[in-house]
């Protein structure tokens, strides 16, 4: 479950320059990635979370293989900038 968030935080700091370190984009990017991790390592222990580990199998890109904390934190990349943009009206 640590896992990528820990991977997600290292990236984004190495990306430092392009995002510079802003809120709008760490808050919502780390947030998204842990809430799917949670999952993630739910299903790596061998913890049957029933419809919610179902749904995920069959809607989540690569979900099966263990990355399906990808897709979201590209996501919440993508709302932080929205969220930046609404801000700064």
């Amino acid at each position: 479950m640590l896992y990528p968030i820990v991977i997600v935080l290292v990236l984004l700091n190495v990306c430092s320059g392009l995002f510079k370190r802003d809120p709008y984009i760490f808050r919502p990017c780390i947030f998204m990635t842990a809430l799917f991790a949670v999952f993630d390592g739910l299903k790596a222990a061998g913890i049957n979370t029933g419809f919610i580990n179902s749904a995920l199998e069959a809607y989540m890109p690569l979900y099966s293989i263990g990355f399906g904390w990808i897709v979201p934190c590209i996501a919440g990349i993508v709302l932080g900038f929205i969220w930046k943009a609404c801000a700064a009206k």
